[in-house]
């Protein structure tokens, strides 16, 4: 997030509040579209419904596709930083060896199997919770970094940078693009009538939370500000940062594996 300021400066804050507000729009209308029949689980059921069964393939083609490569780019990001967690880490099993990003990404992916036997959310419950306080730690990290010992740079920072705009516009629709999961969710919920509810209280709590990390953070490092996490060595925190991963990645396998038994697309 303060690399996303960084790029497109103070008044690119106005573009993300703007993003929130689209991405929470579209989430209402996810859920009317769940509620149109009783049959609807899944963003397949919602095109079968309204255009026929060929759009029923297509959007489950889409949704394969996307759901997928999240996922990998996911494991791929987790044995990064496990690999700057624990350089130097290596395993020999018989004649085949597994170092460095290899070996973090395959035993994540072993460690995140279990959760796509799930087909329903309603168990990583209490998974999420463990990434919300992640996030929560994170963020209490940069505050305190920014009372206690960084404080503001003297660099003000650009007010508008149109050049770096179409990185920062990618990088506040990640904050809020959680879209994929959505009809899980509300299929695995009790009650599905808090829907909107508890989806309003998610986007208030992802606006403040990278709000003020994107705030506080470009205020610290100024436009020296790095485009990922990991080079950032003034809180040294990337030890939570797997955490967050491992919920996300299941999110992202259980609505691939209900796509997979409720479709025979291909």
């Amino acid at each position: 997030m303060p690399y996303a300021v960084a790029q497109g400066g103070w008044l690119s804050l106005v573009i993300f509040l703007l993003v929130g507000i689209l991405c929470y729009y579209t989430g209402i209308l996810i859920q009317r579209c769940m509620r149109a029949h009783p049959s609807i689980h899944s963003y397949p059921d919602i095109g079968q419904y309204a255009f026929g069964p060929t759009c029923q393939k297509i959007i489950a083609a889409f949704m394969y596709i996307e759901l997928y490569l999240v996922a990998i780019s996911f494991l791929i990001l987790e044995g990064d930083n496990l690999d700057k967690l624990f350089p130097g880490s290596k395993v020999e099993f018989y004649s085949v060896t597994l170092e460095g990003k290899k070996l973090f990404i395959l035993l994540a992916g072993f460690i995140i199997l279990p959760t796509t036997w799930l087909r329903d959310l309603a168990v990583l419950a209490y998974v999420s919770a463990i990434g919300l306080v992640a996030s929560v730690v994170l963020t209490g990290s940069l505050v305190w970094a920014f009372i206690a010992d960084a404080g503001i740079q003297q660099t003000k920072g650009d007010m508008l940078n149109l050049q770096g705009l179409p990185t920062a516009l990618g990088l506040y629709f990640v904050c809020f693009a959680g879209h994929a999961v959505f009809p899980t969710i509300y299929s695995s919920m009790r009650n599905k009538n808090q829907f909107s509810k508890v989806f309003f209280i998610s986007m208030i709590l992802c606006t403040l939370n990278n709000g003020l990390t994107a705030v506080l953070g470009y205020l610290i490092y100024g436009n020296e500000v790095h485009c990922t996490g990991v080079k950032c060595p003034l809180l040294r925190l990337s030890d939570v940062i797997y955490r967050v991963i491992s919920e996300r990645n299941g999110n992202c396998f259980v609505p691939m594996r209900v796509l997979s038994e409720d479709l025979w697309v291909f």
